[in-house]
């Protein structure tokens, strides 16, 4: 180390099934909530490269770690589910409810 200091935040750190993890991290990607009153092009912009870069992700991480699609696909709906108490917008979670009993 270079001498700085550093300050790690494990309270909320957990330890668990890396699909778990991965789930988290396309829910993320995927879903995260954009204001109702951003401009349309702006939206469609950041939508497409949300999309395109978690499609990266997913495939990047299925190929360099051998795991199948429907291990990380298992863990959507628990994550979702998780993701409504982390004091997420409200919008968000009416949002990811309706994921959730389409997913049902």
């Amino acid at each position: 180390m270079n001498g700085d200091v550093k300050v790690l935040d494990w309270m909320t750190a957990t330890s668990g099934n890396s699909c778990g993890d991965v789930a988290r991290t396309l829910i993320v990607m995927r879903y995260s909530y954009l204001p109702p009153d951003m401009l349309k092009a702006t939206k469609l912009l950041i939508q497409t490269v949300r999309k395109a870069f978690a499609r990266f992700y997913l495939n990047s991480y299925i190929q360099l770690t051998k795991t199948s699609t429907e291990s990380i696909d298992k863990w959507l709906l628990p994550v979702m589910a998780a993701r409504l108490v982390e004091g997420i917008p409200e919008p968000k979670k009416q949002f990811l409810l309706r994921k959730i009993r389409y997913k049902l």
